[in-house]
């Protein structure tokens, strides 16, 4: 497995809703803790669904 570096800055947003996800776009990825359901994905998904977000640097792909 080789890692990228992906060119885009990415979002960490809560989710209350998985129905809020469009699951179709690419370098989505949904976690879960015992605190709260949150999706990784480019910073205009979360703009698009309203959700509050945190966004971080480049990931690795």
């Amino acid at each position: 497995m080789t890692l990228q570096i992906l060119p885009a800055p990415f979002s960490v947003c809560q989710l209350a809703d998985a129905g809020q996800v469009n699951w179709n776009a690419p370098y989505v990825f949904a976690t879960k803790t015992e605190e709260e359901v949150s999706l990784v994905c480019p910073p205009s998904l979360c703009q698009q669904a309203q959700l509050p977000a945190a966004t971080a640097g480049a990931p690795l792909k």
